[in-house]
């Protein structure tokens, strides 16, 4: 068995790790929470928001519990080592649960987003902006989603959708023929980064001779807009990122698991060395 001191040594790093983690988990949700919410607006529910506050909440837990295990392997207190074992299982466990449960219900949720992201494009997008801020929000939301994920509504070659809108509608009660409405926002047009200017908004809004004029997506290519729905940009954008994201996970686990077991350990060691400890920290 590893010696008394040593233990405390290595349950010391570890909890210098989950104050990383933690204060990690803790940025993340903050960011998410104070720059991220136009999704929350786009596919009209609060579990986005709840999710970034969820991250900071369990972020500052585990600042929390690094400082709990940091006492208790100073001062030598069985009390709060039990208490930082079960807090540290408690979140393991939690963390275990919420990523089976996401692998187990993807398709669902995913139908449910797709189902969610048209409700709100069609009863919101461009409806009453002026008068109304919910809507206002929601459509500033899908003009931001569209223009920094390069893709345009909900499906892949969904871009017919814009139809279905208030935004569309208000368009042509306006304009003296079809030549002059746009059939999809600017925000859905290719956008150069390089030269800070769309890559050619007419054609990309009022293509006569295909897309988006004409929603079969098998006519004539129009190559100056998006043709990927949003959906499928932001999942891309996940897989793209899922090494990060799983060798993240892979830490976080192995500092879990490190932290139970180096608990234990010196739990066994104290009961050896003090089993009548009368200690009160």
């Amino acid at each position: 068995m590893l010696p008394k001191g040593l233990l405390r040594v290595l349950l010391g790093i570890t909890n210098v790790l989950f104050f990383i983690a933690g204060g990690t988990a803790l940025g993340v949700g903050v960011w998410y929470s104070m720059d991220k919410l136009f999704i929350a607006d786009i596919i009209g529910t609060d579990l986005f928001s709840a999710a970034s506050y969820l991250f900071v909440f369990c972020g500052a837990c585990i600042v929390i519990l690094a400082f709990v295990g940091c006492a208790a392997t100073v001062f030598e207190s069985k009390k709060m080592l039990i208490l930082y074992l079960f807090l540290v299982i408690l979140i393991l466990i939690v963390f275990l649960s919420a990523a089976i449960i996401a692998a187990v219900f993807q398709g669902e949720l995913t139908s449910s987003l797709v189902s969610r992201m048209q409700t709100t494009m069609k009863n919101s997008y461009g409806n009453q902006v002026n008068s109304n801020e919910e809507n206002r929000r929601i459509t500033e939301a899908w003009n931001f989603a569209q223009k920094t994920l390069r893709c345009c509504a909900v499906n892949d070659n969904g871009y017919g959708i814009y139809r279905e809108t208030q935004w569309y509608r208000d368009q042509v009660g306006q304009a003296i023929d079809l030549s002059q409405v746009n059939f999809i926002p600017i925000s859905c047009c290719v956008y150069l980064e390089h030269r800070q200017k769309y890559q050619n908004a007419d054609l990309c809004q009022r293509n006569p001779y295909g897309p988006p004029n004409n929603p079969d997506p098998n006519s004539s290519k129009n190559d100056h807009m998006y043709y990927e729905g949003c959906l499928t940009a932001a999942k891309n954008f996940g897989e793209e990122n899922a090494g990060v994201i799983l060798a993240i996970g892979f830490g976080f686990s192995i500092v879990f698991i490190a932290g139970i077991v180096l608990s234990i350990l010196l739990l066994r060691q104290m009961s050896e060395f003090d089993p009548v400890s009368t200690k009160v920290i």
